[in-house]
């Protein structure tokens, strides 16, 4: 029981010795939307190269969907997408009877498709001071509440780059009773340049080059406040980016007929008039559809895909379909990557 009891005392103290240290120490996390983890391979970044020798450097594997709300929310909880909800950027929630789209603020704003605990929230609950400048859901009032400092994604204009690092140096600036320990900031390139022009381009290495100039100057603005010895950096993203090429389009809108059809969604970025998204009716409008594209070369179409499921944790929620058409290429990956 002594031995007990001494142990006790001793985790006791450790996390009490922890949580001091933390208050000490200040974390700024940013992420860059859709950064490819060679890109610091592809293209001059001096800045990343230093960093990644100095410090330490890691590969990350996206949650699946690799889409940017339900992977940042990922980011935030520790938690896949199919236990914190936000499954994809747009989704039907046939429980609630809602639709979920990062571009509709009144749905977006709904704390009701957040589950799980946000970083900043587990952190107010011990007394740290946090702020976020537009990082996903940390400017919707969850249960818990907000950070101290958070920035509206949904007030344009958006700040730019350059203003989210003045605002990041502003806080640190603050008298220590106010100052947070815990930042994150959001950055949405490279993953709109890498989506309209391929990882491969001029336009996207050029975006790339500037980013890696951009937290070079981040950093050694941090270097030179009085607090900079306490100081963490961490840089991270949250998915990557692959090329398309044209003989692998799929024209679903022949194979699935209107009448199959409950709502049409989303848009692919090389081709704006083309959905991303279907509903169906019923089950027996599933396997009209499954039947109709199962035969198509680039699809791999099944009724059951449980097992890719679960070692992917794909979203699948009550009262959702475990239909999914899924790309033989996508099956093919899973397969080598177990």
């Amino acid at each position: 029981m002594k031995k007990i009891r001494l142990i006790a005392s001793l985790l006791c103290l450790i996390a009490a010795f922890v949580q001091a240290t933390a208050q000490q120490n200040y974390t700024i996390i940013v992420s860059l939307d859709g950064f490819r983890n060679d890109y610091t391979a592809m293209y001059n970044t001096p800045f990343f190269d230093s960093m990644a020798q100095q410090g330490v450097s890691a590969v990350m594997m996206p949650s699946f969907p690799s889409k940017t709300f339900p992977n940042h929310y990922t980011l935030a909880t520790g938690l896949v997408p199919d236990h914190h909800g936000i499954v994809a950027n747009s989704f039907v929630d046939r429980e609630q009877g809602k639709y979920y789209s990062l571009g509709d603020a009144a749905a977006r704003n709904d704390a009701s498709f957040y589950g799980g605990e946000p970083i900043w929230i587990t952190a107010k609950r011990q007394g740290v001071k946090t702020a976020t400048i537009y990082w996903v859901a940390s400017d919707v009032p969850l249960p818990g509440g907000m950070p101290d400092y958070w920035w509206n994604y949904n007030k344009k204009p958006l700040l730019t780059f350059e203003q989210r690092i003045d605002a990041a140096i502003a806080l640190l600036k603050k008298p220590e009773a106010e100052r947070p320990h815990l930042i994150m900031l959001y950055f949405e390139q490279p993953d709109e340049v890498g989506h309209h022009c391929s990882p491969y381009s001029k336009e996207t290495g050029k975006v790339i080059e500037q980013l890696d100039s951009l937290i070079h100057l981040l950093n050694v603005r941090l270097s030179v406040l009085p607090i900079a010895s306490k100081v963490n950096l961490i840089v991270t993203s949250d998915h990557g980016m692959a090329p398309i090429s044209p003989d692998r389009t799929v024209a679903v809108n022949k194979y699935l007929k209107p009448e199959w059809i409950e709502k049409v969604d989303g848009k692919s970025i090389a081709v704006p008039a083309v959905p991303t998204r279907w509903w169906k009716h019923s089950a027996k409008c599933r396997t009209c559809a499954l039947g109709s594209v199962r035969t198509f070369r680039h699809i791999c179409a099944t009724a059951q895909i449980r097992a890719l499921a679960t070692w992917w944790h794909c979203p699948m929620p009550v009262g959702c379909s475990p239909t999914r058409l899924i790309s033989r290429r996508a099956v093919r990956m899973a397969s080598t990557l177990q």
